[in-house]
């Protein structure tokens, strides 16, 4: 989260919000179902009254609406950046979507004032339930949470500078709000048309939690460093100064903020360069699958600009198309960090069927959304990736689909890869692999990546899973340290 910005919900609030606006609008359906009341005489409140006829239903719409709208206020004011008008107008959302469900509970009407003389007596003697006594308090504390809310987040997006489409709309419907509620304030004592009055007041309350979700998702999508790298526009970071410049490639589905604690480390001495993997977090999905080509092209891309020869420290998967990269474009390659490569002593087969299949599937899968939820908290069981960066990496149908393809593709750059070895030569370059102490299997295929130069080495990290750079950053810094300065 830099300074500028409010900072990311998760994925699933924007929607939320959505869901709230539609069940707080569920006075829609009142002529279709209980055409008795006088819609514009009659509070919306009394379409819940236990005497009405779909009571039940229209309870349950503004008890969802309400916990929808409380659990949206109460996830932004977690995550969101802490400034006073955002946190008064999220605040203001907690009161109103806590006594709105309260109101659909605990104090809901015994029967409908505006249909019943009887009922408008008992209530002026004060003889009906606590409930319905208490609801004009509850309600009106609803009303008033409401224009908090709408009048501090249309502050805090003046303000601060965030959330465009609040900053846009926000301040005419506060304006407007505002009049509304002045109005049904009289209308309350005058009587008259308290009932249209009151429906355009809960209308608009219902625009402006679509104008919330809109804002919250627009922050999610919004910009990132982008910049064309070969056939693709990437999430590029260039941080840090020195040579020799490094740059950090990912495994299927890596982000820049999996190589945090290694950039940290070196930045104070190297330029160092990373990317989400295409399809990911804010970089752009390619139109044709990932191979061993594209990937190799894409490297010596990002090496020509960062000011070659390079150190390529490359992760899993990221293996293959480094390994290619020093062979096919030796004079731009300082030096090889092999992290828990990859590796393949003899390729697996390709079966086109199968990678076509797997791409299907994910692709089919992704428009469920079901692995859009999924995505990002199966990532944090591998990763410390901090939580909003997950979500932002991996919720969506983008990232589902570079997954997919980028499984799909592994036989075939396996494949690519071993018939390249036949045709170019490995350089003497500096090469250091390795090895996390989780993965026996591949201890001996490493140690033989090692010897592909003369001076190769081989580091077997005994207490690390597969995510070294994560778990143990500085081994991963001090092999480029080592390598810088040899």
């Amino acid at each position: 989260m830099d300074g500028r910005s409010p900072g990311v919900v998760p994925y699933a609030v924007p929607t939320l919000a959505v869901l709230a606006a539609i069940a707080y609008s569920s006075w829609v359906a009142e002529e279709a179902l209980n055409a008795r009341l006088n819609s514009a005489r009659s509070y919306v409140s009394e379409l819940f009254a236990n005497d009405q006829p779909y009571s039940s239903f229209f309870a349950t719409a503004d008890l969802l609406a309400g916990t929808l709208a409380a659990v949206v206020a109460v996830m932004a004011l977690r995550r969101l950046r802490r400034r006073p008008a955002a946190t008064a107008g999220w605040a203001g959302l907690t009161l109103f979507g806590t006594m709105t469900a309260v109101d659909a509970t605990f104090a809901s009407m015994d029967c409908a004032v505006s249909l019943s003389t009887h009922c408008a007596l008992l209530e002026r003697a004060g003889r009906l339930s606590l409930g319905h006594q208490a609801h004009a308090v509850t309600s009106s504390l609803a009303t008033a949470g409401g224009l908090v809310c709408m009048f501090a987040l249309t502050l805090a997006a003046i303000r601060y500078g965030w959330w465009p489409v609040v900053r846009r709309f926000g301040p005419a419907l506060c304006l407007i709000q505002a009049a509304v509620s002045a109005i049904v304030f009289v209308l309350i004592f005058t009587g008259g048309w308290i009932g249209a009055f009151q429906r355009v007041q809960v209308g608009i309350f219902a625009f402006w939690l679509l104008l919330i979700a809109i804002a919250l998702r627009a922050d999610r999508r919004k910009p990132y460093p982008q910049e064309l790298v070969g056939d693709v526009t990437l999430d590029v970071r260039r941080e840090g100064a020195g040579t020799p410049p490094v740059i950090l490639t990912s495994g299927v589905a890596g982000v820049c903020a999996d190589w945090r604690g290694v950039a940290d480390l070196l930045t104070a001495e190297h330029k160092v360069i990373m990317f989400d993997r295409p399809g990911i977090g804010g970089s752009d999905l390619p139109a044709e699958p990932p191979s061993l080509r594209s990937e190799t092209e894409r490297l010596a891309a990002l090496a020509r600009t960062a000011g070659a020869p390079v150190i390529v420290v490359a992760h899993s998967m990221g293996a293959f198309p480094a390994e290619a990269f020093t062979r096919i474009f030796p004079d731009l390659v300082r030096g090889l960090v092999l992290v828990d490569p990859s590796c393949e002593s003899t390729p697996p087969p390709v079966h086109p069927l199968v990678a076509g299949f797997t791409r299907a599937l994910t692709g089919a899968l992704a428009v469920t959304g079901l692995p859009q939820l999924l995505a990002p908290p199966v990532r944090r069981l591998i990763t410390t990736t901090p939580i909003a960066e997950v979500e932002r990496a991996y919720g969506s149908r983008a990232a589902v689909n570079s997954i997919g393809r980028e499984f799909a593709a592994y036989a075939q750059m396996a494949q690519d890869l071993h018939e390249l070895r036949k045709n170019h030569e490995m350089p003497s370059v500096e090469l250091t692999v390795i090895t996390a102490g989780s993965k026996i299997s591949w201890r001996r295929c490493h140690a033989e990546l090692a010897k592909l130069v003369p001076a190769g080495r081989q580091r077997i990290v005994a207490e690390a899973g597969h995510m070294v750079h994560v778990e143990r950053p500085d081994l991963v810094a001090a092999a480029v340290r080592e390598m810088a300065g040899s």
